[in-house]
């Protein structure tokens, strides 16, 4: 699961299971890596902002995609990201306007 930090507690973004988290857990193995933070035995990790920011894209991207080869694209288009287009996006995700306008623009945009 991902959450977020805010002021008071935190905010779950997303989950995933099945096919969606064999899809992810690359992404996830290599920032963990790059943190050194994957031979702690601690579950719980403070990411940095940025790829916090990927990763919480790529959950709320893929959930609820059906076809494997949209969900890499998707994928493999949020990890090449730059840092600005990435916060960009993520601001468009979680805007308090309609949930999944946001997202829908991003899968229509890079999911093909």
């Amino acid at each position: 699961m991902l959450y977020e930090t805010q002021r008071r507690g935190r905010t779950k973004v997303g989950s995933l299971k099945g096919w969606r988290l064999s899809l992810t857990l690359p992404y996830i193995r290599k920032i963990l890596h790059q943190l050194k933070l994957a031979e702690d035995s601690n579950p719980t990790h403070f990411l940095p902002e940025e790829e916090g920011v990927r990763l919480a894209l790529t959950f709320l991207g893929i959930r609820n995609l059906r076809k494997l080869e949209k969900a890499e694209n998707l994928c493999r288009q949020i990890h090449s990201m730059s840092q600005e287009e990435t916060y960009y996006w993520y601001a468009k995700a979680l805007a308090r306007r309609p949930q999944t306008s946001g997202i829908r623009a991003l899968r229509i945009l890079y999911g093909n």
